[in-house]
């Protein structure tokens, strides 16, 4: 059943832009279950099947009650589904809808509360349209990907970005953002973490975007802090010391003697370790903690054998 109006006060508390949406822990459950197929009209009849029609469906497959302003409703009359098949099948109901909707220009506004099944669509071009932001739904940060199942809902989440600029960051996103109502991002202090708002399949995308610049920046940082380092053995012989360390550690080696030890899987790129014999040294390349686990490691094999030999 749709309602164009309800009480100021069920607005208030459950759907009205301005109050957000608690957290999302099953986004599988952030709408009730749809109960029955959708039937939407194709073919020569299709242009009179409009989008209010759409959500007359939407609302008896699922046994939902739908609210929306005045403005929203006659956006919703005035446009044409044009969908090419006619029926849609109950574990599809959900996107299809959110996807037909969202394609429109339509935000689709979830149950706050399971026991009330109300939901809200609000058209991003309406009236209501600058208040959007404001009913988000929270997210958090290892379920953003998931976010692209409910395409016409909007999401607010926090991500971390602990090797990038985000406020140097933000400043270029915003360029890319083509509706203000409906996108942002904004760097959360100092802390290296962004937060994100956005429709599903919009901040799924750019969460995803954002993760692999920063993992990308990390390694160029930890290539960046390589250093050597030489550590002087006192008991073993360096080429052998070397040769072992190489394998234990999948190792990059000087292309010699060493590197036809290698076995196993893919080397570490940034750990290079090579024997020096005149010094009976072996030297070490690599970042911080590389270098301590080595050091470690030859300092347990640098000892004095048996008997003294």
């Amino acid at each position: 059943m749709i309602e164009a109006t309800l009480s100021a006060a069920l607005l208030a508390s459950a759907l009205l832009p301005g109050s957000t949406h608690p957290a999302a822990s099953d986004l599988d459950a952030l709408f009730p279950p749809a109960t029955k197929a959708m039937v939407v009209t194709s073919g020569p009849e299709s242009e009179k099947f409009t989008y209010y029609d759409l959500v007359r469906q939407y609302a008896q497959a699922t046994d939902q009650e739908v609210t929306m302003t005045e403005a929203t409703e006659s956006a919703l009359r005035s446009l044409s589904v044009g969908l090419s098949r006619s029926f849609v099948p109950v574990e599809q109901v959900q996107h299809t809808f959110e996807t037909l909707l969202a394609g429109a220009g339509f935000v689709v506004s979830p149950p706050k509360v399971a026991e009330v099944p109300i939901i809200g669509i609000w058209s991003k071009y309406g009236p209501e349209r600058s208040a959007l932001r404001g009913d988000t739904t929270f997210l958090e940060a290892d379920q953003v990907a998931l976010a692209a199942k409910h395409p016409a809902v909007l999401f607010t989440a926090t991500i971390e970005l602990p090797n990038t600029d985000t406020r140097q960051l933000s400043n270029s996103l915003r360029t890319l953002l083509v509706d203000a109502n409906t996108q942002q991002v904004l760097p959360a202090g100092t802390t290296g973490s962004m937060v994100l708002v956005g429709l599903g399949e919009h901040i799924a995308g750019l969460a995803k975007a954002l993760r692999d610049i920063d993992e990308a920046a990390g390694r160029e940082r930890l290539a960046i802090e390589r250093r050597a380092e030489v550590l002087s053995l006192s008991h073993a012989k360096a080429v052998d010391l070397a040769r072992i360390c190489a394998l234990v550690f999948e190792a990059q080696t000087d292309g010699g003697e060493q590197e036809a030890v290698h076995h196993g899987g893919p080397r570490t790129k940034s750990l290079f370790i090579v024997a020096d014999a005149r010094t009976n040294s072996v030297v070490v390349r690599g970042t911080a903690e590389e270098l301590e686990r080595v050091t470690r490691l030859v300092a347990e094999l640098d000892k004095e054998s048996a008997g003294g030999k």
